[in-house]
Order: C-alpha cells, then sequence, then structure tokens
C-alpha cells in the first residue's frame, strides 16, 4: 500500500490526512507534490492528520521536514497531529520530532493554529 492523501478544510484550517505508507519514491513524491501545491495556492495553516500512517522512512521523515520548512519560509505554521508510536519513533531516532510541531489530537492541533 502506498500513501493515500485527503486535503480538506476544518474551521478554516487545511487538514491533510495521511494514510498507508511514506516511504521512497512515488508515495514520498506524492505527499511533496499536494503540500507544497498548498502553499502554491497560498495556504499558510496546516494540519498533517497521521492518524492513518502505517510506515514512514527517512524519506518519509526528510519529505515532511523539507515542507515544514517550505511552510515556514512562505510565512505558514504545519502541525503533526495523531502520530502514531511506530511512526513517532522513527522521528525521535533521528532526533526530528521535536523540531516540527505535532499535538495529540486534530482538535489540539486545529486549536494550536487558530
Amino acid at each position: 500500500m502506498s500513501v493515500r492523501i485527503n486535503i480538506r478544510k476544518r474551521d478554516g484550517i487545511t487538514v491533510v490526512d495521511l494514510e498507508g505508507r511514506i516511504i521512497l519514491g512515488p508515495a514520498a513524491d506524492s505527499v511533496t507534490s499536494a503540500l507544497q501545491n498548498l502553499i502554491a495556492q497560498g495556504t499558510r495553516a496546516v494540519v498533517i492528520n497521521m492518524a492513518g500512517l502505517q510506515q514512514v522512512d527517512s524519506s518519509g521523515i526528510s519529505t515532511v521536514v523539507r515542507n515544514f520548512v517550505s511552510m515556514q519560509r512562505a510565512g505558514g505554521k504545519m502541525v503533526m497531529v495523531a502520530v502514531p508510536d511506530r511512526v513517532r519513533l522513527v522521528f525521535e531516532m533521528s532526533r526530528l520530532f521535536d523540531a516540527i510541531p505535532s499535538a495529540p489530537t486534530e482538535e489540539d492541533g486545529l486549536r494550536s493554529l487558530g
């Protein structure tokens, strides 16, 4: 299974639901494309809902970090929410989990951006 991406609005904030795996190749490219398109369209507040993610490799981590930096440079904010334990572990092992804002639930993430 590759990654499935669903983009929706909630309380005026863009929520990107990710499900499946963000790994090297088309999956990571798809996530980058979706997030870069949002930035190009002027979106400046994004919640990345990771509740449905099953796996992230180093390419997936790089994808999230690069797009977080791009969002910051564009003057926006991004927060990861509902990060599954196995995905959190990969971010923690790379010492990047604390570098990107996160929240336990989508509601908490929306509040942090609103």
